[in-house]
């Protein structure tokens, strides 16, 4: 069984995100969101590791980046670092399904 490597990685970039926030402007909700959103998003990877079928917690975690930080790309218009979070949130969304309808 192979391990899911992307949602590994879209999990630290989630964390490496919500720690940068807090250094740089000191965003203690960044920096609780980015902790409470990878710890979800790697306990969802360990899932899918096991069985490609079990996307539901990747998922929702997921559906809720992309619908947080979309909102806050859409108004605000900058891509970093609201739109990079947005992108690779729908990515990972379009992955797991395509994953799932296998």
């Amino acid at each position: 069984m192979a391990s899911d490597y992307p949602t590994f990685i879209f999990a630290f970039l989630v964390l490496a995100g919500g720690t940068i926030g807090y250094l740089k402007r000191g965003s203690l909700p960044s920096l609780i969101a980015g902790v409470v959103f990878s710890g979800i998003i790697a306990f969802g990877a360990t899932q899918t590791s096991v069985n490609p079928k079990n996307i539901w917690v990747v998922l929702v975690a997921s559906v809720a980046l992309a619908s947080v930080m979309g909102s806050k790309f859409f108004k605000g218009g900058k891509f970093m670092p609201a739109g990079l979070v947005f992108v690779l949130s729908v990515m990972n969304i379009c992955r797991h399904l395509y994953r799932y309808s296998q």
